[in-house]
């Protein structure tokens, strides 16, 4: 089978759909994996086993598949596919305007805060295997992968480096200059031997001079100065690399280099967008900000001063020092610093307080209400689980859900009753997510 993947945009992405290669061929070893990708993250995929083939979109029209999965559902590829007669095309349903044009739902959940965007796009690949007959590999691991090649530098990159990217992707917002300045004075304080390394493309090189005056000891400054081949080449070198969530943070978890990963607003979560599958500490604070989340198009600086410089530094320290959450603890670790969980409480007896000190306990973000909120509370507070202990409270979010859910990343789950699994937070939260609706 000739198998088809769209993904023509960032590193990130990219990055993230490489798992997806790996699955195809473990479940299917003699199908051909070709992936339409733009020029700029062909070095991503050059030298990986499970691509056999790199496309731009002039040559996808002469060839031919058998099966295209969009990753990157928009409609000129879409329309391309169901014009060239793929036997199974391959997609999220959400897009309401042209997804008839699919003939396979990938049921891909986006509002789940159980899934990454990597496993999103695993579903792609499950969705194929479903219809013709097969099942997933068991013991299938997916790990990004990005091959190692050797590139020389024109630099010296030495064993005690730290990169750090402060631009920022699509939906995110920069910490400010001052604040990595002030970071990397903190660093080179407490490890004087250690060298900082700035990285970044062209775009970035006025935001990383500003950087650089502020430095009482100047980092290295390679703005500009690698394509992605070299980059991918420095940040393998690196101890720890610090930054929002962007294709070089992605690329710096794929080669398993420990991630220090700055989050500041609420849309973007680190259960969807946060360093997959590597040693990671994320600093996150969105307790400043009580008004709706639109990164594309918020001025105010209260998510950006959330973050201080000590708090970054503290996460290199775990990260240096063997304290930063392993690869293996990620997806709890991610949903705490992803959801917000209320437990509204309208009866007499006020039982919703022992799930409110267990959560607590356990380093979940929980607020405790005993009467129904706001109409504005829940998109304010990002709310994306609510336990309820009354049929009146249930129904009251139930009917408000629709009108909250555009404005928060991951619309809230309700869940009613009482739990017989009480003993962590962990435990209530998967019963949450399981059972909620």
């Amino acid at each position: 089978m000739k198998v088809l993947l769209i993904r023509p945009d960032a590193v990130g992405d990219m990055v993230l759909l490489t798992p997806t290669f790996s699955l195809l061929k473990q479940g299917m070893p003699d199908c051909k994996v070709s992936v339409l990708a733009r020029e700029y993250t062909r070095p991503l995929l050059e030298n990986n086993p499970d691509v056999d083939g790199i496309l731009t979109k002039p040559e996808i029209k002469k060839a031919q598949f058998d099966a295209i999965l969009h990753a990157y559902n928009e409609f000129p590829y879409v329309w391309m596919g169901f014009i060239k007669r793929i036997r199974y095309r391959v997609s999220d349903k959400s897009k309401i305007l042209f997804s008839f044009l699919n003939n396979i739902n990938s049921r891909q959940r986006f509002g789940d805060l159980r899934y990454h965007e990597a496993e999103h796009n695993l579903f792609l690949a499950d969705a194929l295997f479903d219809k013709i007959g097969i099942k997933r590999p068991e013991g299938f691991t997916p790990d990004p992968k990005i091959p190692l090649t050797s590139h020389p530098l024109p630099f010296t990159i030495n064993d005690k480096a730290i990169g750090i990217h402060p631009g920022t992707g699509k939906g995110n917002r920069a910490w400010l200059p001052e604040k990595y300045a002030r970071v990397i004075d903190l660093l080179n304080e407490r490890y004087p031997g250690m060298q900082l390394i700035l990285t970044g493309g062209p775009a970035d090189k006025e935001n990383n001079q500003k950087i650089a005056d502020l430095c009482r000891v100047r980092p290295l400054d390679l703005a500009g100065k690698t394509d992605l081949k070299a980059l991918i080449a420095v940040i393998s070198k690196l101890k720890c690399f610090i930054s929002v969530d962007t294709g070089p943070m992605h690329v710096a978890a794929a080669l398993k280099v420990p991630v220090v990963a700055i989050s500041p607003v609420k849309y973007v979560k680190p259960t969807r967008w946060g360093p997959y599958r590597t040693d990671q500490v994320i600093i996150r604070n969105t307790s400043l900000c009580n008004i709706r989340c639109n990164p594309y198009k918020c001025d105010l600086g209260e998510c950006m001063n959330g973050i201080t410089p000590q708090m970054v530094f503290e996460g290199v320290e775990k990260v240096l020092t063997g304290h930063a959450v392993r690869a293996a603890d990620f997806k709890e670790y991610h949903i705490k610093k992803s959801a917000n969980i209320l437990i509204c409480d309208d009866t007499r007896n006020r039982e919703g307080k022992k799930y409110y000190e267990i959560l607590s306990r356990s380093d979940y973000s929980v607020l405790y209400l005993n009467k129904m909120p706001a109409l504005d509370f829940i998109p304010k507070h990002d709310i994306n689980i609510i336990h309820v202990f009354s049929a009146r409270a249930r129904w009251f979010f139930k009917l408000l859900r629709p009108f909250v859910s555009p404005y928060l990343s991951n619309p809230p789950v309700i869940y009613c009753g009482e739990s017989d699994k009480m003993s962590s937070g962990k435990e209530l939260v998967e019963i949450y997510l399981d059972h909620g609706n």
